[in-house]
């Protein structure tokens, strides 16, 4: 079965169980009300989505270490605590949670979604009509989810290979907020925008999966850390010791050939790895160097034209590694 493009993560409390033999009135219309939630959840697969369920804070805090592997999160409001159903504070710390993961888009379906208790925590949802209720059916909701998700997938454009690399596997999922990110900040011509660490994280989910498939071959010992793997791409060459037990190295002879990445490809994976390392933050404090009424920020503005044509140049090359020498066979 083909995988869906989009992964979402629904918390709302129905997600659980249906009472056994109902008796009352209030039991049978609790199982009505969470039988219409799980239609209303299988109807995602008509839209491209896979979904996930939480029913309380806890199951939705669980997935925070797989946040980044969601395109969207949808909340309930009322409920969400078990324990105390007038608990109206566990909204606030899903959202909060959600906030740390900057490209997750978050929605609200709820049977009172213009409950003033909740203006303040979802006023910006409001705004960006991303709120719905229950009453209307889930229709609409999934709608403007796709059209956002969809919307995003323009970024991609001109840079094919960022996406292909997510869907196929080359790059692990959970870097996919990362690589929206990046997209994004890249084609709306963000200047404020720092791309180092997101950056950073693509190239060591490269490095990984290069590890892992067999291209990248750490010495005994050796600590396989980020700056040796990519020593063992960008400059590391075969050697010897000869008889008077000196070390010599045979620059001609590097040990991720030429063929296999050229030079101003390793080039550019070197620039990349020195840039992004903590976070390139050496232009935080203003440099002497600097002129009369000149800011670091205009040297990091053009910093920024450099370094995204590099990582693009970085994925289109790795792509085409991949695919050249682990094609996928379905």
């Amino acid at each position: 079965m083909m995988e869906k493009k989009y992964k979402i993560l629904w918390l709302d409390n129905d997600f659980v169980p249906m009472i056994e033999a109902p008796s009352s009135p209030e039991e049978k219309q609790i199982n009505l009300e969470r039988s219409a939630l799980l239609d209303d959840a299988l109807l995602a697969a008509d839209y491209d989505m896979k979904v996930s369920f939480a029913s309380s804070y806890e199951q939705f805090e669980a997935n925070k270490d797989v946040f980044g592997t969601f395109d969207a999160v949808i909340f309930d409001l009322h409920g969400l605590d078990h324990k105390d159903s007038f608990n109206v504070r566990v909204l606030g710390a899903a959202k909060a949670l959600a906030d740390k993961y900057p490209g997750l888009l978050e929605y609200v379906y709820s049977a009172n979604p213009d409950d003033p208790v909740f203006e303040i925590t979802i006023g910006p949802l409001m705004d960006l009509g991303r709120c719905f209720s229950k009453a209307l059916g889930v229709q609409p909701l999934f709608t403007k989810i796709k059209e956002d998700l969809d919307s995003k997938l323009n970024y991609y454009k001109g840079h094919e290979e960022c996406l292909a690399l997510l869907h196929e596997g080359y790059l692990d999922s959970d870097l996919k907020l990362a690589m929206n990110a990046l997209l994004e900040d890249y084609l709306l011509e963000k200047s404020e925008a720092i791309p180092y660490n997101n950056m950073r994280k693509i190239m060591e989910g490269m490095l990984q999966k290069m590890v892992d498939y067999g291209d990248i071959i750490t010495g005994d010992g050796e600590k396989s850390s980020f700056n040796n793997r990519l020593d063992y791409i960008t400059n590391r060459c075969e050697e010897y010791e000869n008889e008077k037990g000196k070390k010599v190295i045979l620059y001609d002879r590097p040990l991720f050939p030429n063929e296999k990445c050229s030079k101003e490809i390793k080039y550019v994976l070197d620039f990349l790895g020195n840039i992004t390392n903590n976070n390139s933050h050496f232009l935080k404090d203003d440099p002497t160097y600097l002129r009369k009424d000149e800011a670091s920020l205009e040297y990091n503005i053009l910093l920024q034209k450099s370094i995204y044509p590099a990582f693009f140049l970085a994925m289109k090359w790795y792509y085409g590694f991949m695919t050249k020498y682990h094609p996928r066979t379905s």
